[in-house]
């Protein structure tokens, strides 16, 4: 315990040093580990994103080409007319009662509501 160390606290002091390299390496490679795991799930989600964007470009494609009944089932076309004359009857009442510039605001309202009402049948 003087002012020079013994073998035994030398050799101690090396082990601590060796110890704690290998416990910094195993953070490392833990930390790079990780940053692979999510480089990889951010590729993932990417060509997820990717596929899901070329899906909805060949839909909008086919309902340009074929018409918007294409995108709809059979079943569902008498419920899609429905909702379609009901907005034609909620734009007319709206036109006939307000005819100015609030009349926009109820448009879009009603445009709004009709869409989501649709979507339902479009994308089953």
């Amino acid at each position: 315990m003087g002012i020079f160390k013994s073998k035994e606290e030398k050799e101690q002091a090396r082990l601590a040093k060796v110890e704690a390299s290998i416990q910094e390496e195993k953070g490392r490679k833990l930390r790079h580990e990780a940053q692979q795991e999510r480089d990889r799930l951010w590729k993932e989600a990417e060509n997820q994103k990717a596929l899901v964007a070329k899906q909805e470009e060949e839909n909008r494609a086919k309902i340009f080409k074929e018409g918007i009944a294409s995108a709809i089932s059979i079943a569902d076309q008498n419920s899609v007319i429905i909702e379609q004359n009901a907005l034609t009857n909620d734009l007319l009442a709206i036109i006939a009662i307000n005819g100015g510039m609030m009349s926009q605001g109820a448009v879009l309202a009603v445009q709004k509501t009709h869409i989501k009402k649709c979507a339902k049948y479009i994308n089953p």
